[in-house]
This record gives C-alpha cells, structure tokens and sequence, in this order.
C-alpha cells in the first residue's frame, strides 16, 4: 500500500477506473480497488466509442482537434475517467454505480424497464446508469415567435408555466438522432422555418447525453428518452390542458424511433415525422421496437438513405409508416456521390459541421433538409405511388387524378392530401442542391414505323422544351444508360426542372445511336439504320393545387392533357440521324407547311 494509492492516503478516497485491461493488451490503468469506493463505468475496461470503429480517427481530428484525436489514438479509455469525473461536477444527471460481485450480474437488471414506466422519468436517469456510458438525462427547450428558447423542465413546474407554452397552439418537437445535438445547425434551421410558417409551439429535445457512441449504447437510450418524451407530452396534457392530437414529433435517425417509443405511450398523439429512421437493429424488427403506424395517428416517413448498411447505408428502407417517401429511389441522393460536391468546397461555403457530414453520411441527412425544405417552399413535393422507381421513372405512374390517393405530398403538408394504405411506396426526384423541390414532366415519345426503319435501335437521348416561361435545355431522358427502342411503339420518361414551365409549345429532341460489342445485332456500320424515326411527341406537366373548402377534400392534383408536339414538313414522321436534332412545334392540327411559331429567348 505505501508505493500506491491506498484508503490510507487520505479520508475519503474514490477512485474511478476505465481502462483496467493488462499493460499487455495497451490497458494503462489499475483493476485493482484501492479507496474507499471504487467504480468501475463499464465493467473499467474499453470503454464505449474506444474501439476505434466507433468514432473514426479523421472525425475526431474535424471535430475536437488534433490533442484530442492523438488522446483517442493512444488512451482513449484511459482519459475517459477524466471525461466522466469532469462532466459529473455540475451535470443535473446523477452518475449513480451500484454495488455488485460483476458486471455481469450488474446487467443482469430484469423487468426495470417496466418499472421506470410507472413512475417520474427520473427513475429513467437510474436506469440509465445500468446502460449508458453517458447518462441521457432529457431536457425540452422551447421556442416560439416570443421568445428567444426557453428551458422547460417537468421536474420543474415553474419553467413551464414562466415559459410561453401555448397549449392551444400546435406543438412541433424535433427529436435529434445518433451522435448529434440541438446545437446543429440543421436544428436550427428547421425551428427557424417552423416558426416562420406558423406561429406554434416547437420544442426541440436534447438527448445529446445518450446520443453519443456506441451505437448500440445509444440503440438502447431510444426506449428510454422516448419514455422521457412521453412523460414529456402527458403532463402536458394533464396539467397545462394540451391536445396531443396537436403534438408533431419529428425525429431524425435513432430520433425517429424514439418518437415512436414516445408514441406507444401518448393517448392519440398527433403526428409523427420519420426522417429516415435508422436501419441498424430496427431493419425487419417487429412494429414494437421501430417506429409503425401505431404510434400516431398519423406517421409520414421519408427515406433518402436505404442502401445496406454493409454499403454504409443508415437507413430504413422497409416502409413504416402511413404513407412512406422514396425520393430518388430512397438511396443515394443526387450532389452525395463525392465528385457532384467536392468536400473542400462544402467546407468553405457552409462550414466545417456541413461538411463533416456530407463526408460520413450525406444520402442520412438530406431528408432533413428535404423536410425543411418543404415547410415554406412554394413548389410542392408531388409524390407518386408506384410499384418501382424504375415504372416511376418510365411515366408508368404519372396517373394524379382527382383526389385520388395516387400522388401525395412529401414533407410538412403529407396531411393535407390522401394517402394510400400502409405500406405504400410513394416515389419524387429532387435536386442535388437548394432548394431540392423539382417540377415533374412526362415525355412520351411515339415511335413511327416507316418501311426503312430497323424494328428496334438503341442509343441516348435528350429534350429541350420551349413554353411562355422559358426554355429547359438538355433534360437527359437516358440518365442510366442508352435505352431500347421499338419503332412502332411509345416510350415515356419523367424529368425534372426547378421552374414551373407552363404548357409546353415546343420540343427539340437529340438522338445518339449505341453500339454495345457485347450485343452484335446492334453494331450498326452499313448494313442497318441507326436513325430514330419519331411521330410525333407529348409533354405532360403534373401540377397540384391545395382544395379550398368547397371541394370536400384534403388536395387536388390534376396532370394537365397534352398536346401533340408534331414535326414541320409533309412527312407524318421526323427523321432523327445518330447525333442530331429534330423539333415538334404544338400545331399538329394546322396545315403542313404553315406552321408558325413564336420563339422565346430566355433561358432557365
């Protein structure tokens, strides 16, 4: 005892160890008691987040510097003590340990999670200690067009009946996910447009605490901040007169299933917004432990990042909600590939947080810009049912009719038209930068049949369409690849543009033969025809418009008719050469040869 540190040494002494593994395994820290009390956070030995998978080393250096990142490197677990004691001096959330032979036993913990139910979540802070690394002590901080952001406390009735919580007005809470905090910038974003819409109530929840890595850590806080939420809302309810049909969750990541934990508890809650719930241990679960159509009366989800995880994919893909949003096929999204947004360039226009995710998990977080996006845009996310994106992108489902459940919108306004039922997949392109929103038009492209055409030829094409409103130049109609086309027959593609164009007056098509070795009938040299003989062209645009009271219902959607685009000349065809353009002018009913047309200058 005389060359350590010992219960000798003074009158009390505590000890805190972390990194108890043998010198042999890097461990550098004692396993041996030797104070009065001496705790052991995760069994005292690698700690959670110290694997080195868990918080990359690159990451640590963006975020916290390179001291931090070389103390990772060498002694994560090791300083972790330092981290624990520092944060317990003024924390509100009490570090409790507990006394026990092992830490097995100590895990082995029962039925609580039923108990912390049925009493004040500060029991929950109890429970915490059992499984997190960082206890996830909740806190509510509200904002309102009054108010700069308030700090609301149930334990603290006085915080909420000081603050300017309107029990009256709707409530929005936004619920942040995996290692993430409501000082991100895309937090405030979203309180900001909230606020600017309307003027409610909008509560953002802090779990900041039990956010942080591990992930599995963080997994198991879900159900536990959910039960903080729903304690949250209920007391609300029962002492400040609060509807929860007027509640709106909207929860990012782990924030989506949290939501949904707070749901299972909350009596006819409202709203629940999913922005793309996370995959890993909720994928293919039973509806008891993800978000589901249980847990409000309503639930949107919308999912931008549905590539397996093993491809680095943190997504749901599997549909949860009553209606769920798949834009651009709910996987990697357009300026997230790493060569459409440099990183260098995201860094020095939006900052280093913008940045540190576009690298680690850009497809995860544009349905939070999505979502934001769509609060006060006045171009709306027209959403169309369909069995596949690929049918979507083939104009298979441009079918909004009346007031239908065939189209729905994505994002804030998704109550205000049908929807169909559950488990329906609702497809919309976007953008790759701001603002997202794109306007929707079919292309059909009806084939003619002369005597000297090949039955079928392949190759890429693009549109340029001409309205009052401008021109659109260069739509690429074969994104994926060279398409195949029989003559004879129509063929149809979905495009987008930021501007609402208006009817469409003109078309201009360009055509490019493709000759693939690998299919010899489409080597084409002097013994076929490579030109593409086309009849004529329609463009259809899909435009909504939200129903008044007299129409008895949430939304209208109307695809406009469209007209036939007809080439100039006597023939009843146009004849496109490999690498050249042809036009159709919206005059198919005047006579051959007298057409005109007024052209228009500006470009969009």
């Amino acid at each position: 005892m005389s060359v350590r540190l010992d219960t000798t040494d003074a009158r009390f002494v505590d000890v805190i160890h972390t990194d108890g593994t043998s010198i042999f395994l890097l461990g550098y820290g004692m396993s041996q008691p030797c104070g009065h009390v001496d705790f052991y956070p995760n069994n005292g030995k690698e700690q959670p987040g110290c694997s080195g998978t868990d918080a990359p080393l690159p990451l640590t250096l963006i975020r916290e510097g390179l001291e931090e990142a070389s103390r990772v490197l060498v002694a994560c677990s090791h300083v972790r003590a330092i981290k624990l004691f520092t944060d317990s001096i003024n924390t509100p959330c009490p570090y409790i340990a507990h006394k026990c032979d092992s830490y097995e036993h100590f895990l082995e913990c029962g039925n609580l999670i039923t108990e912390v139910e049925q009493f004040s979540p500060i029991v929950s802070y109890i429970l915490f200690s059992f499984v997190a690394a960082k206890p996830p002590c909740t806190f509510f901080g509200l904002s309102s067009t009054a108010t700069q952001g308030q700090l609301l406390r149930v334990q603290n009735e006085k915080t909420i009946l000081k603050s300017n919580f309107d029990p009256k007005k709707e409530t929005k809470m936004i619920i942040h996910g995996f290692i993430d905090t409501p000082l991100s910038s895309w937090v405030k974003e979203m309180r900001r447009e909230l606020l600017k819409n309307s003027d409610w109530n909008v509560v953002v929840v802090d779990w900041a605490g039990g956010s942080l890595p591990l992930y599995t850590q963080a997994t198991a806080n879900t159900r536990l901040v959910g039960l903080e939420v729903a304690y949250f809302v209920n007391y609300l309810q029962e002492h400040m007169g609060l509807d929860p049909g007027k509640v709106h969750m909207i929860g990012h990541s782990l924030g989506a299933h949290t939501a949904g934990y707070a749901g299972q508890r909350i009596s006819g809650l409202g709203r629940i917004t999913g922005l793309d719930p996370a995959e890993p241990y909720f994928q293919g679960m039973p509806m008891s432990v993800r978000l589901d159509t249980t847990d409000a009366r309503f639930v949107d989800v919308i999912h931008t990042d549905g590539t397996s995880i093993f491809l680095l994919g943190y997504g749901m893909s599997q549909p949860c909600g009553h209606v769920d949003f798949y834009p651009n096929n709910g996987k990697e999204q357009p300026g997230c590939s790493g060569t459409d947004a440099p990183l260098p360039l995201t860094l020095i226009r939006e900052g280093l947080e913008e940045a540190s995710r576009v690298l680690v998990a850009c497809s995860h977080v544009r349905a939070i810009k999505l979502f934001t996006d769509s609060i006060n845009t006045p171009c709306p996310y027209i959403a169309h049912k369909c069995d596949s994106y690929e049918h979507f992108l083939e104009g298979k489902c441009f079918n909004c009719v009346g007031n239908s459940s065939n189209c729905a919108l994505m994002g804030m306004h998704a109550t205000e038209t049908p929807v169909g039922p559950p488990g329906s997949k609702y497809y919309v392109a976007t953008g790759k930068d701001s603002p997202f929103c794109r306007r929707h038009y079919r292309i059909t492209v009806h084939l003619a049949r002369p005597p000297r055409a090949e039955s079928w030829v392949q190759g890429f094409m693009k549109a340029t369409i001409h309205s009052e409103n401008g021109v659109a130049r260069n739509l690429d109609l074969t994104p994926s690849g060279y398409v195949r086309l029989e003559h004879g027959e129509a063929r149809s593609f979905v495009v987008t543009h930021p501007m609402d164009m208006g009817p469409v007056r003109r078309a201009e098509l360009y055509w490019e033969y493709d000759m693939d070795v690998l299919q010899p009938r489409s080597l084409c040299f002097f013994w076929c025809n490579d030109h593409l003989y086309v009849s004529h062209v329609q463009v259809q645009r899909l435009d909504m418009e939200l129903a008044g009271p007299e129409d008895g219902a949430r939304g209208k959607r109307n695809v406009e008719p469209a007209p036939q685009l007809c080439t100039v000349g006597s023939r009843e065809y146009a004849d496109i050469a490999s690498r050249s353009s042809a036009t159709f002018y919206d005059n198919c009913g005047t006579t051959k040869g007298n057409r005109h047309y007024t052209e228009t200058n500006e470009d969009t």
